[in-house]
């Protein structure tokens, strides 16, 4: 089925949905809804609420009561409004509707935002659970809410899900408008926020800037990348904060609006609707247009900057004022709740807890937020995943090591509210009323890592955590590798360490997909020096490693646009310039996707996994990696594997692969093309061979010295690929 664009179709759709809707009485709803008649599998749908009747109350809501969706504040005012999606198959979606300025001063406007699953015929009904005023009675309605023609436009990418019980469980799966899904590799980038450029200021405030439309989207879209990390960062998009203002995209630049003294405001109940407002625009961006690729957004609602103890150095992630505090705009709103004596305490929100409790309401709040979140943006097929926690080892007051339970294993409240986090996305999370709160009906995968700042790779580190107590635990568990060796080490030490700390992750027990969310080092201390000749080496190393041994995707490169540099130089001159930044981690992705062409996920295991029967090892000194595909009756094995030699020479032992004929490809990982055609191998009855890694030579002809005449040490690393001749 294509999208219908043509009046006469409308039309038909229009006498459709009028037939779907026969026999039913007509309805003088109190709630009513503006929409069309025809929706797109996997394009945002907005639709308009109105109130009306006994409903007319809720239209004049105080600012700080649109977003108290489970009376948080205690007041007996409150709305909650959910949209019902029932198609005709029997699936059923409760969306939650959400209120939202359009500009500064502008009245409230209540909206619904969904994009159909499936094709076929939908119909809404919407549900309003609320009051209006002080001392009065709590009203639930419902009202039909209309009908929908869901159309598929196969230039859609769908959005992710985690596999399904008979499907791999290492890799997440792009939805097919047809109900299906396929396995895809996550090739991710850091570019977590932009700081505005200020020209008048020092150090690297000049060159901050980026024009993400511009200077980043292009950029990841033409080299394969389709994974962002994005945070609503408390100096960029964070909703809920302790300015009473709101901050307005204009002119390209941010401008502060404050709010009428009339109005009412308290920091944890309102949410900057210039921040959101601007926010939309970027996850428009990030879905793209027809045909173009979706860059999906690994998006923290709440940084871990907005749970840190003031003094904690990881809390200060951006500049402060003279004082050494951070300005109101920079701190989070929900930190102001009354109860919250430590930073400890906003891990203790408890939805268990006596209504009249802190704790009890400090969680509704938190939930309201969430819920927020979900409804504004949960629908765009460029929301991948829902970080719930972006580095918990570094909140509060301490940096947190598991194995001596310092920081967040020193209190066990941490635990318990991650797994609440993730019960309440699932939509199975129970208030201790009975009020089941609303979760994600889009099911987007969830996510928190922890970090390299406290146990480095240490097997027993926090690269261990399995991602939450068992019932609660998140989706894809992450960690943040941030290399470093020790003093006197070498070049060959440095991509040694780098990728053994990779293996390391891969390795830990636990059946669901694992991500390293963050990578990198810092590449220089100042604009004016040059960048570190270990980039794109480095990030090259990290990227086949994080593949090859089985991870959900690459590594995560992070940038900033200061120390830790961009994804690419920039057009133009100055420290990001080509002549003084020549980096490009894009090339690196593509040759990488080049190879991997082709080649789908599904079926595949890492070598190294336990009870796989075909492995791949390294000989002294060579770290080898490999996906193998096991043939099932008369398909052939196939095997799919890098290895890194600091020698430039060394051997891959595989064993486990069925024994006769193969063919046998090498690849330059630098480029992506093949090192010749395809050779015939012939496996022995053995099912071991000792593969020599010599074509590693051919990659050093006409090279310049690494380090001094390239950035590239080539020459040390080679791709292959084995596959059963049928």
């Amino acid at each position: 089925m294509r999208r219908v664009t043509d009046s006469g179709s409308l039309r038909l759709l229009a006498l459709l949905v009028a037939a779907m809707a026969g026999g039913q009485a007509a309805e003088e709803p109190a709630l009513r809804a503006q929409h069309g008649v025809a929706a797109t599998v996997f394009a945002v749908d907005e639709i308009t609420l109105s109130f009306a009747g006994s409903a007319a109350p809720f239209a004049s809501l105080p600012d700080d009561q649109v977003h108290d969706a489970y009376d948080a504040d205690r007041d007996g005012v409150f709305l909650r409004i959910t949209a019902r999606f029932a198609h005709e198959d029997g699936t059923q979606l409760d969306v939650p509707a959400f209120a939202l300025r359009d500009a500064p001063g502008a009245p409230w406007r209540w909206a619904v935002r969904w994009a159909p699953d499936r094709a076929g015929a939908w119909r809404m009904r919407l549900l309003l659970d609320g009051c209006a005023r002080i001392g009065g009675a709590p009203l639930h309605l419902e009202a039909d809410g209309g009908a929908w023609m869901a159309l598929i436009d196969e230039q859609l990418d769908g959005p992710l899900i985690m596999p399904g019980p008979h499907q791999a469980k290492g890799w997440l799966r792009a939805r097919r408008a047809d109900g299906g899904s396929t396995a895809t590799w996550l090739f991710g980038a850091c570019r977590a926020w932009v700081v505005d450029s200020d020209p008048h200021g020092v150090g690297w405030a000049p060159f901050e800037g980026l024009d993400r439309e511009r200077e980043l989207l292009p950029h990841l879209r033409a080299a394969g990348y389709n994974l962002l990390n994005q945070w609503l960062a408390p100096w960029e998009f964070l909703l809920v904060h302790q300015d009473r203002a709101e901050h307005w995209r204009v002119g390209g630049r941010w401008q502060r609006t404050a709010l009428p003294a009339q109005a009412a405001w308290r920091p944890w109940a309102c949410y900057d609707q210039g921040r959101a407002a601007a926010f939309d625009r970027v996850v428009e961006a990030c879905a793209g247009a027809p045909g173009e690729r979706t860059i999906r957004l690994l998006l923290t609602p709440l940084p871990h900057g907005c749970m840190t103890a003031a003094g904690q150095p990881w809390g200060a992630q951006a500049p402060a004022d003279a004082a050494g505090f951070r300005p109101p705009a920079q701190r989070c709103g929900l930190s102001a709740l009354p109860g919250l004596e430590e930073c400890w305490d906003f891990f203790a929100a408890d939805p268990r807890a006596p209504a009249d409790e802190w704790r009890a309401q400090l969680f509704d709040w938190q939930a309201a937020h969430l819920r927020y979140v979900v409804a504004r943006w949960g629908a765009s097929r460029a929301i991948g995943m829902w970080v719930l926690g972006d580095e918990i080892d570094v909140v509060g007051d301490e940096l947190g090591v598991m194995r001596t339970g310092r920081g967040w294993w020193a209190h066990p409240d941490c635990a318990r509210w991650l797994a609440d986090q993730v019960t309440l996305l699932r939509g199975a999370l129970v208030r201790r009323d009975g009020l089941r709160y609303g979760g994600d009906p889009w099911h987007h995968p969830l996510h928190a890592s922890t970090t390299s700042s406290a146990t480095g790779a240490a097997a027993d580190g926090n690269l261990a955590w399995e991602g939450g107590p068992a019932g609660g635990r998140v989706d894809v568990v992450g960690w943040h590798w941030y290399p470093s060796w020790p003093r006197g080490a070498g070049i060959d030490d440095a991509w040694s360490l780098t990728i053994d700390g990779i293996i390391a992750f891969a390795q830990q027990p636990g059946a669901g997909p694992r991500l390293i969310s963050e990578f990198g080092a810092a590449e220089r201390a100042t604009p004016e020096a040059a960048p570190s000749p270990l980039y794109p080496t480095l990030y090259h190393h990290g990227i086949w490693a994080a593949v090859f041994s089985g991870m959900a995707g690459t590594v995560m490169d992070w940038d900033d646009g200061k120390e830790f540099g961009e994804l690419r130089w920039r057009d133009g001159g100055g420290p990001f310039g080509a002549a003084q930044y020549p980096l490009d981690n894009g090339a690196q992705l593509a040759a990488l996707r080049t190879v991997l062409a082709g080649v789908a996920p599904d079926g595949l295991v890492a070598c190294s996994a336990p009870l796989v029967r075909i492995r791949c090892m390294g000989g002294a000194g060579v770290r080898a990696l490999a996906l193998a595909h096991a043939g099932v009756g008369a398909d052939g094995d196939a095997l799919y594997g890098w290895a890194f030699a600091p020698q430039r020479r060394g051997e891959a032992v595989l064993s486990g692969l069925r024994p006769g004929a193969y063919l046998l490809t090498w690849f330059d990982p630098w480029s992506g093309t093949a090192l010749g055609p395809a050779q015939p191998f012939s496996m022995p009855a053995s099912g071991v061979v000792r593969l020599q890694l010599l074509p590693m030579l051919r990659l050093l002809g006409g090279e310049a010295v690494f380090p001094q005449g390239t950035r590239l040490d080539r020459g040390k690393d080679v791709a292959f690929r084995l596959v059963a001749v049928p």
